[in-house]
C-alpha cells in the first residue's frame, strides 16, 4: 500500500456507564461457558483475507464469519439464551455458571423451577432502516424519474406471507418500483428453504393486484449445487 496507515491514540475520558460491568472478563467467561454447553455450539470461524492483508502491509488479516456463529443461522440467540439463563439463575438464587444446557433441559430442572414462557423484542434499527431506505428511493425517483428495482429473496415461512406481500406492494407502489422475486437457493447446512410454488404464486398475485410490476428470477445451477451460496459451501468443505 502506498499510503501509510494513520492512527490516533484514544484520549476519550473513561465512561461512567453503569452497564459496562456486564462486559467484564468474568461475565464474558460465564457467557462463553454457558454457550459451550449447547450441543449446537461451535467456535466462530475466521476467514482469511490474504489479498487485503497484502494491500495493507500486514502479515495476516482475518474476519469473523458470522454466518457460522454458534452453528446456527442467527447470532442473536447468544444474547437471548444467556439472558434467560441469568434470569433463571437469579430466580433460583444460584449462579449462572450452574445453568448448563443439560441441566436446563433436564426433568430435575423442570420439577425444581417449574414452567416459564420467555419472549424477546428489540427496538433495533430494522424498521427505521427500511423506512429511511424507502424515503431515499422516493427522493431518487422524484429527482431522476428512473425506475427502481427491489430484489426480494423468498424464504419459506419467513417473509412470504400475504402480509409481507401487501407491505412490499405498499413500498413498491410509493416509488413505482419493479419487484424481482428470488426464490432462496437452499444451502445444505442452513435451515432456510425457498418458498413453495403455492406461496410464490399467492405472493405474485397480491403484488399484481396492487398494480406492482413483478418478475421471478429463473433458478440456474441449483441441481449441481452451483447457485449463489451453494458453491461457496462446497469449496469450503473441500478446503477443510
Amino acid at each position: 500500500m502506498k499510503d501509510q496507515i494513520k492512527w490516533v491514540l484514544n484520549t476519550m475520558p473513561k465512561s461512567d456507564d453503569r452497564q459496562l460491568p456486564i462486559m467484564s472478563l468474568s461475565n464474558v467467561a460465564k457467557a462463553r461457558f454457558f454457550h459451550s454447553t449447547f450441543p449446537q455450539y461451535s467456535v466462530t470461524p475466521l476467514d482469511r483475507l490474504d489479498g487485503m492483508a497484502q494491500y495493507l502491509g500486514l502479515a495476516g488479516l482475518c474476519v469473523k464469519n458470522e454466518s457460522f456463529r454458534f452453528g446456527l443461522n442467527a447470532f442473536k440467540v447468544l444474547g437471548g439464551s444467556f439472558a434467560m439463563a441469568k434470569y433463571i439463575a437469579k430466580e433460583m438464587g444460584r449462579d449462572v455458571s450452574e445453568m448448563t444446557y443439560d441441566y436446563l433441559t433436564s426433568e430435575a430442572f423442570r420439577k425444581e423451577f417449574g414452567q416459564a414462557t420467555f419472549f424477546t423484542a428489540t427496538d433495533g434499527n430494522h424498521g427505521r432502516g427500511v423506512a429511511a431506505l424507502i424515503d431515499a428511493c422516493a427522493r431518487y425517483y422524484e429527482t431522476t424519474g428512473r425506475r427502481i428495482s427491489f430484489e426480494y429473496a423468498m424464504i419459506d415461512g419467513v417473509n412470504d406471507t400475504p402480509e409481507h406481500a401487501k407491505l412490499l406492494a405498499k413500498h413498491a407502489r410509493r416509488v413505482c418500483a419493479h419487484v424481482n422475486l428470488i426464490p432462496l437457493n437452499h444451502v445444505e447446512e442452513r435451515a432456510f428453504r425457498p418458498s413453495t410454488p403455492e406461496h410464490l404464486k399467492a405472493f405474485i398475485r397480491i403484488l399484481e393486484q396492487a398494480g406492482v410490476n413483478v418478475t421471478v428470477r429463473r433458478k440456474l445451477g441449483s441441481d449441481v449445487d452451483a447457485s449463489c451460496g451453494q458453491l461457496r459451501k462446497k469449496v469450503a468443505d473441500h478446503r477443510a
